[in-house]
């Protein structure tokens, strides 16, 4: 079972619905994600090293890292904790938490599509729109095909 993605919102396939219906547009560009995927994404992908491109964590004790969070304006305590274990981080002031994703989407201001492209691409792998090649067809299945005229 995969996510679909469609305008940067993930849903479950089930939830999509399968005609146009009037006054709604479908126009921007959909890919189809795994959870696997999103998983082994997530798993490749160190989140402190992540954040650690664009704010200085102090390692303070075993588990947690503490930096200036970028989502309190102005504030120079050390509001920002990241779990290198667990792969999370968390804003004490704003409340703000997830996980890398969630990370990117919050500092870039993207949608979920969009930032889980650009940590793909950080990591070498490549996203595609396109559907999965169709299995090839067994040798000789076309030629009885051709002969009941089918």
């Amino acid at each position: 079972m995969g996510l679909l993605v469609a305008n940067g919102v993930p849903r479950d396939k089930s939830l999509v619905p399968q005609g146009r219906k009037s006054g709604a547009t479908y126009n921007k560009r959909t890919i189809m994600l795994s959870r696997d995927m999103i998983n082994n994404l997530k798993s490749r992908i160190d989140i402190v090293t992540t954040i650690r491109k664009t704010v200085n964590l102090d390692q303070e004790e075993d588990y947690f890292y503490f930096g200036q969070s970028p989502f309190t304006n102005g504030a120079k305590d050390k509001f920002l904790v990241v779990s290198g274990t667990y792969q999370w981080f968390r804003c004490l002031k704003t409340g703000k938490n997830g996980d890398v994703i969630d990370w990117v989407m919050a500092t870039d201001g993207i949608g979920f599509e969009e930032a889980v492209a650009r940590l793909a691409k950080s990591d070498g792998q490549r996203l595609t729109s396109d559907p999965p090649p169709k299995a090839p067809s067994l040798p000789g299945s076309e030629s009885k095909r051709e002969d009941k005229g089918l």
